[in-house]
């Protein structure tokens, strides 16, 4: 799964309208958080290359994801993240 996620981190940085992304996790807990121009590219991103092939492995490796999406001029600290995804996020059980 390193690999993923450098193939993954490489997709991102060439892709239009990134911004930034950080990484973070311990454990079974794992967040990601990227920053993008549009909700199109973010969009366009997800739906393609090597996210698009992690996405459609990440069954086998767990058993739920959650997914939280929203706009802001401020990127939110750790604390405040994990919060938004507990209280507003989307989850995807396998």
């Amino acid at each position: 799964m390193i690999g993923s996620s450098l193939k993954i981190n490489k997709q991102a940085r060439a892709h239009r309208g990134f911004r930034e992304m950080k990484i973070t996790g311990f454990g079974y807990d794992h967040y990601t958080l990227s920053v993008w121009e549009t909700a199109d590219d973010v969009k366009s991103f997800a739906h393609s290359g090597a996210h698009l092939q992690a996405v459609e492995i990440t069954r086998e490796l767990a058993s739920e994801v959650t997914i939280y999406t929203f706009e802001s001029d401020l990127v939110p600290t750790w604390k405040d993240l994990i919060r938004l995804l507990k209280e507003k996020g989307r989850r995807i059980h396998y």
